[in-house]
């Protein structure tokens, strides 16, 4: 995977492999972005919680019904991160707020509320669970497209 960044084609590949390990269909549509608006950290942060969780969701379907889906673009100073995942039931929500269904929720959580605060420390946008999409707007970036 080569997206521009050794970090995210780090993880990238990391959550390929174990996505393979269960049976899992890993799709990524990527291009090379040079320039992440995010850290290092946030990269792991945002990239590892919502890949963990979502390999986590397939692991509860049958196995023809597995499937993640990563799609990275840039255009023109906008990221784009769009991931997909099947999922056996409705995430639960309350208060607008994902619910942890694990054992022991008050332990869990922990990685949403880390991808929520990187998103909205860059005015983007968080929206589903199973489809979820995030959109950052990179102010330095001076590339027209």
């Amino acid at each position: 995977i080569w997206t521009g960044n050794q970090f995210l084609d780090f993880v990238l590949n990391q959550k390929k492999k174990k996505a393979k390990d269960a049976e899992i269909e890993f799709v990524i549509e990527t291009e090379v972005i040079p320039n992440w608006c995010l850290t290092t950290a946030e990269i792991v942060v945002l990239f590892g919680n919502l890949l963990d969780n979502a390999i986590e969701a397939c692991e509860k379907q049958q196995e023809d019904a597995r499937i993640i889906k990563i799609e990275l673009k840039k255009r023109a100073s906008l990221q784009f991160i769009k991931i997909q995942n099947s999922i056996s039931e409705k995430p639960k929500i309350k208060k607008n707020r994902l619910v942890s269904t694990k054992k022991n929720p008050e332990m869990h959580g922990y990685g949403i509320k880390g991808v929520e605060q990187i998103v909205a420390k860059y005015d983007g946008e968080f929206k589903d669970m199973f489809c979820v999409n995030v959109i950052f707007f990179n102010e330095g970036d001076e590339e027209n497209e």
